[in-house]
């Protein structure tokens, strides 16, 4: 795997937004009265998977971003358990979920991994920059945030004495 530089790049963005389309097609299947309930609950769970994953990595906190990964592993069971009622209800058949809960667990099973990576620390692994390396490798006060670069030293003497 190549380095990641956006959450485009993460497979489980990639396979939450696959779970996404599969889930729009098969809400389309459910009766028109279920529109402001099971269908719009499923899609916005289904969304919130994929919107999950890429709001956590853009957080420059491991926290955070853990929690957001978090969160996408439960709107990731809300997916399921919704497409298993729709079944149950008879709104569609198992086959017509067949792509839906065949997409569920596999987006799960990448969500925990990244999650273990994150958690182990290995940033090498899952190939993230999940935080600019300054965040973690400077003493407080020798970055410009505004300028983006390093101070120099010189400068922050005069910024000192002013």
């Amino acid at each position: 795997m190549g380095k990641v530089t956006s959450y485009k790049d993460l497979i489980a963005w990639q396979r939450a937004m696959e779970l996404v389309e599969a889930v729009y097609r098969l809400s389309a299947l459910f009766p028109k009265d279920e529109r402001f309930g099971l269908t719009a609950q499923i899609r916005r769970a289904a969304v919130s998977v994929a919107s999950d994953i890429a709001e956590g990595h853009s957080r420059l906190s491991r926290d955070d971003y853990l929690r957001f990964l978090n969160m996408a592993t439960g709107s990731e069971n809300e997916v399921e358990t919704q497409a298993l009622i729709a079944v149950r209800l008879r709104f569609v058949t198992e086959k017509q979920a067949e792509r839906a809960l065949g997409l569920a667990p596999e987006v799960q099973r990448i969500v925990r991994g990244l999650t273990k990576s994150l958690a182990r620390g290995t940033k090498s692994r899952v190939g993230m920059q999940w935080a600019p390396s300054f965040f973690w490798d400077l003493r407080p006060g020798t970055y410009d945030l505004w300028h983006g670069r390093q101070q120099s030293t010189a400068r922050r003497r005069r910024l000192r004495l002013s």
